[in-house]
C-alpha cells in the first residue's frame, strides 16, 4: 500500500515464508491487495502458504495462478480432493497432494428453527439444554441480538443460576465491543471454562463472530443465526471440537440449531426504489453483516435439504454448493427481478472494491519519487488494509475501573455509532458511574459501558 516505509517493509518481507491464515475471510478489496503482495513475493523467489478450511475453488485457482482466469467449472470444483495441499512452482501447472486424514470426522445434525426473532425462545431452548448438562454456544450475528439474548437468558434463569457464563463473577456475553483489557480477560475466561482441559458443563455463553475463529473452545450444542456456509462451517468447528470429551446424555452427537427469520422470503429485505435500490437491509445481520443474499439463500436451501453434515467429508461440496459463481447466478436468475437488481448491485461493489485496491497499491513500475509513487502523510492516513468507515477512539481524561476490575483509558466506538460526531471530538465528556459501569457523552450522544459492553442510547445495532 502507498504508506510510509512500505518499500522497506516489502523488501524485508521477501526473504521470509509468507503465511496467510483464514484466507477465505478476505473480501474483494483485501483479496486484490493479497494478489499484489503474492505476485511480487513469488516473482522475487519467495514462498507463500495460504491456509483455509473453507476456501472456494474459484478463489483458490485465482490465488494460485496469480492472474484472472476463467471461472473454475463447478463440477471440477466439487471433484477437488479435501483436504489437500495445492502447490504451484515456477510453471503455471498446479500440483494437488491429497492429505491423509486422521480420524477427526464428526456428524452434526441440522435443526432449522424460526427463532431468530425470538430471543426468549432462544434463551429457553439454550437454558433447557444447559440444565441437561450441556455446554451451549448461542452465536448471534449482531451485538444487539447477542445482548438481547443475554438479557432474555437472565430474565428466565434464577439470579444464582450457575448455567450463565460469567467473568469476574458477572454474567456476560462475548462480543467485540469491550475494552481491550476486558476482552482479553473475557477470552481467557472463555478458554478456561470451555477449553480442552476444562471439565465444566451446564453452561450457556452468548457470543457473536468473536468466538468462531482462533479460540480453542468446545461445546455440546450450537445455536447460530443463519450465515454463509463457509462461516457456518467455522462455527461448527467449535462443536464437539475435542473428541476425547465425555458428552452428557442426549448430546452424544453434535447438533446445530440454525436460527432463521420467521419470514422465509429473503428478497423482502432488498430495497427496490431510490438510490439504495438493490442493497439488502434486514435483521440479524442480513444485508449488513452478510451483504450477499444470494449466498444466504443458497445456504438456507442447502440446509433445508440436509438432515446432517458429515464433516470434513462434505466440506468441499457444501462450500461449492453455496459460494460458487454458477450457483449464485442461478439463485438470482431463477427468481424475481429484485434478485437480479441485487446481483447487479453486488457486481458493482466488487468492481469498485477491486478498483480502489488498484488505486491504493504501490505503482512498482514507476520510478520512486514519481508523482504516482510519492506518499505524503495525508495519503498514507487515507489508505487502509480494510475498506469501511473508520472506528473512533474515545479517550477518558481520568481512567475508570471496568466492571471486571480493569483500568480503562480508551474505548473504541464503531464508526456507524459515531457518524454524527465531529472528527475533532476525541475526549469523553460527562463521565458518570452507574451500578456496574459508566455513562458518558461523546459529541451529542450518550453511551453506556458496563458488563454487557458498549452501547449507545436509543440506537438499534446493525453490527
Amino acid at each position: 500500500l502507498q504508506v510510509s516505509h512500505a518499500h522497506m517493509r516489502g523488501s524485508a518481507l521477501l526473504r521470509h515464508l509468507l503465511v496467510v491464515d483464514e484466507v477465505h475471510a478476505s473480501d474483494v478489496y483485501m483479496t486484490s491487495l493479497l494478489e499484489e503482495v503474492l505476485h511480487r513475493h513469488i516473482q522475487a523467489g519467495g514462498y507463500a502458504l495460504l491456509m483455509s478450511a473453507t476456501l472456494g475453488g474459484e478463489t483458490r485457482e485465482r490465488l494460485l495462478r496469480l492472474r484472472r482466469t476463467s471461472p473454475l467449472d463447478i463440477t471440477k470444483a466439487r471433484e477437488y480432493p479435501y483436504p489437500a495441499v495445492s502447490f504451484r512452482a515456477s510453471s503455471n501447472e498446479i500440483d494437488v497432494l491429497p492429505v491423509a486424514q486422521e480420524s477427526t470426522s464428526k456428524t452434526a445434525t441440522v435443526d432449522l428453527q424460526a427463532l431468530a426473532d425470538d430471543p426468549v425462545g432462544i434463551a429457553t431452548t439454550a437454558l433447557s439444554a444447559a440444565h441437561q448438562g450441556a455446554r451451549v454456544l448461542v452465536l448471534r450475528n449482531t451485538v444487539n441480538d447477542a445482548i438481547r439474548t443475554q438479557t432474555a437468558l437472565e430474565e428466565i434463569a434464577a439470579s444464582d443460576d450457575p448455567s450463565l457464563f460469567r467473568c469476574a463473577s458477572l454474567a456476560v456475553p462475548h462480543h467485540s465491543r469491550f475494552a481491550p483489557a476486558d476482552r482479553c480477560l473475557l477470552d481467557t475466561t472463555l478458554e478456561s471454562v470451555f477449553g480442552k482441559t476444562s471439565t465444566a458443563s451446564k453452561t450457556v455463553v452468548v457470543s457473536t463472530q468473536t468466538i468462531e475463529q482462533s479460540l480453542d473452545v468446545d461445546f455440546d450444542l450450537l445455536m447460530t443465526d443463519l450465515c454463509p456456509m463457509d462461516v457456518l462451517l467455522q462455527r461448527i468447528g467449535r462443536l464437539h471440537r475435542h473428541p476425547e470429551r465425555q458428552r452428557p446424555a442426549g448430546f452424544e452427537m453434535a447438533r446445530v440449531v440454525i436460527l432463521t427469520p420467521a419470514n422465509r422470503d429473503l428478497d423482502t429485505y432488498i430495497i427496490r426504489q431510490g438510490q439504495n435500490r438493490g442493497i439488502a437491509r434486514g435483521p440479524h445481520g442480513i444485508g449488513t453483516v452478510y451483504s450477499d443474499l444470494r449466498i444466504l439463500e443458497a445456504t438456507w436451501q442447502t440446509l433445508e435439504l440436509t438432515a446432517s453434515l458429515e464433516l470434513p467429508r462434505m466440506n468441499r461440496e457444501l462450500v461449492e454448493a453455496t459460494l460458487h459463481s454458477q450457483v449464485l447466478e442461478e439463485v438470482a436468475s431463477k427468481r424475481s427481478d429484485v434478485w437480479r437488481m441485487h446481483q447487479e448491485h453486488l457486481q458493482g461493489i466488487r468492481i469498485a472494491q477491486h478498483n480502489v485496491a488498484q488505486l491504493n497499491v504501490i505503482k512498482r513500475t514507476e520510478r520512486f519519487g514519481y508523482i504516482d509513487c510519492c506518499f505524503v502523510d495525508e495519503v498514507g492516513e487515507a489508505v487502509r488494509t480494510r475498506l469501511g468507515e473508520d472506528d473512533r477512539l474515545v479517550r477518558f481524561a481520568n481512567p475508570f475501573t471496568s466492571p471486571f476490575g480493569q483500568e480503562v483509558s480508551t474505548l473504541t466506538i464503531p464508526a456507524w455509532l459515531a457518524r454524527d460526531v465531529s472528527r475533532e471530538e476525541t475526549e469523553a465528556q460527562d463521565v458518570n458511574p452507574t451500578q456496574d459501569g459508566i455513562t458518558f457523552k461523546f459529541g451529542d450522544s450518550t453511551f453506556y459501558y458496563d458488563r454487557l459492553g458498549l452501547r449507545r442510547e436509543n440506537v438499534q445495532s446493525t453490527d
